[in-house]
C-alpha cells in the first residue's frame, strides 16, 4: 500500500512537471506571468502536502529518472554516432573500388590485351534462349555488343575507328567554318543561314524510337 502511494505521488509529480508552461526567451506577457505563477503556486502546494520521507522519495525518482535520460541521450548519441561512421566507411568503400576501378582503366594495356566486361564489376543479363519479349531482344542486342567490343579491344579496332572518325569530323569541320566564313564576310550578313553548317548533337531524356518518331 505504502509502495502504491508513493507510486501516486511520483504520477502527480510528473504530470504537474508536464502541465509546466513553456519558457520564453522573450519578455513574457501578463497572461504567460499568470500562467507561471499559477504552477509554481501549484507545485509549492503539492511539496507541502508531502511529508519529510515522501519528499525524499520524490527527490531520490527524479534524480533517477534524470540518470535514466541522461543515459538514453548519451546511447542515442552514440548509437547515431556509429551509424554516421558506419555510412562513411560505407561511402569510403565504394570510393575505394571505383578508384581501383578507374585506376585499372588507365593502368591497362591500350594493344594487346582484351578488354572485359566482367573486369569492371558489373552483373549482365543471362543470354535470353528465346526473344518472347522485346526486353529480350534488346539483352541479346547488349550482350552481342559486348562482346563484339571484347573481341575487337585486343587489336583496339573500334579504338582506331573512332579517332578516324573523330580526325575526319575535326577536319569536315574546319572546312565548313572556313567556307562558311568566307560566304559570310562575301555576302556581308551575319544572320543565321551564313552560319556554319555543323552537326548539332541534342541529347533527350526518352527512348531510341520515340526521338526517332520526334525527328520526322
Amino acid at each position: 500500500r505504502i509502495n502504491h502511494t508513493m507510486e501516486q505521488i511520483k504520477h502527480q509529480w510528473e504530470d504537474i512537471q508536464a502541465s509546466a508552461p513553456k519558457q520564453v526567451k522573450s519578455k513574457p506577457s501578463a497572461e504567460q506571468l499568470v500562467l507561471f505563477q499559477e504552477h509554481k503556486q501549484r507545485v509549492t502546494t503539492f511539496l507541502g502536502n508531502l511529508t519529510k520521507e515522501e519528499r525524499i522519495f520524490l527527490k531520490h525518482e527524479t534524480n533517477q529518472d534524470a540518470k535514466s535520460k541522461e543515459t538514453k541521450d548519451r546511447q542515442k548519441q552514440m548509437e547515431q554516432k556509429q551509424l554516421k561512421t558506419s555510412e562513411e566507411t560505407n561511402v569510403s568503400s565504394k570510393i575505394t573500388k571505383i578508384q581501383a576501378i578507374m585506376n585499372k582503366i588507365a593502368t591497362r594495356q591500350t594493344t594487346g590485351a582484351a578488354m572485359k566486361a566482367c573486369d569492371f564489376g558489373q552483373n549482365l543479363p543471362i543470354y535470353p534462349r528465346e526473344c518472347k519479349h522485346i526486353n529480350h531482344t534488346r539483352q541479346r542486342v547488349l550482350l552481342d555488343t559486348l562482346h563484339a567490343f571484347e573481341k575487337a579491344s585486343a587489336t583496339q579496332s573500334f579504338h582506331k575507328l573512332a579517332m578516324s572518325n573523330l580526325e575526319r569530323w575535326r577536319k569536315d569541320t574546319a572546312v565548313s567554318d572556313a567556307a562558311a566564313s568566307l560566304d559570310s564576310v562575301s555576302k556581308n550578313s551575319c544572320s543565321d543561314q551564313t552560319q556554319p553548317n555543323r552537326c548539332k548533337v541534342e541529347v533527350v531524356p526518352r527512348g531510341l524510337g520515340c526521338s526517332h518518331i520526334r525527328l520526322y
